[in-house]
């Protein structure tokens, strides 16, 4: 069961990290990428890796976690199933979908490590977003992609020590 939570680690790492050296850039946005890809005709690669993080995630962050807590991370996979499915943040038709949903993948992933208070998760990945914020400020200000990093690394994390 924990080889589902590290293969869903490795795809989500592997598929920014990848981004950054193929676009030799840091984008303004994990959900930008989908932009990135497409133009270079890998328009389905931004939804295939949100939907296969999160099903390869949500059986075993069900599994280690409290009975009463367990619709937590199912809403916040649900969250980020709908930030793959409506990938085009830009557009009319999909814009408030995307936002909404990528709120519910964040408020509830940190709900959930608030109710349990693993603190520890929340500020190390809060720090580390601010850390690369501070970093990164003056020369590109990719504020909202290390804040995503940051929710994401807070994700992981906190999972890891449950």
């Amino acid at each position: 069961m924990k080889a589902l939570f590290f293969l869903a680690v490795g795809v989500i790492a592997c598929y920014i990290a990848y981004t950054i050296y193929a676009f030799n850039k840091i984008p303004k946005s994990i959900s930008d990428t989908y932009y990135q890809w497409a133009e270079r005709g890998a328009k389905y690669l931004f939804t295939a890796v949100m939907w296969l993080t999160g099903i390869l995630l949500l059986p075993y962050w069900i599994y280690v976690s409290p009975t009463n807590l367990q619709f937590l991370p199912f809403l916040s996979l649900c969250g980020m199933f709908f930030v793959g499915g409506a990938c085009a943040k830009n557009e009319t038709l999909t814009r408030g979908v995307h936002f909404t949903a990528a709120g519910i993948w964040a408020g509830f992933a940190l709900l959930y490590f608030a109710l349990l208070g693993n603190w520890t998760a929340i500020i190390a990945g809060a720090a580390s977003g601010l850390v690369a914020i501070i970093a990164d400020w003056e020369r590109h200000k990719h504020y909202i992609f290390w804040l995503e990093c940051a929710v994401v690394l807070t994700m992981i994390i906190g999972i890891s020590m449950l």
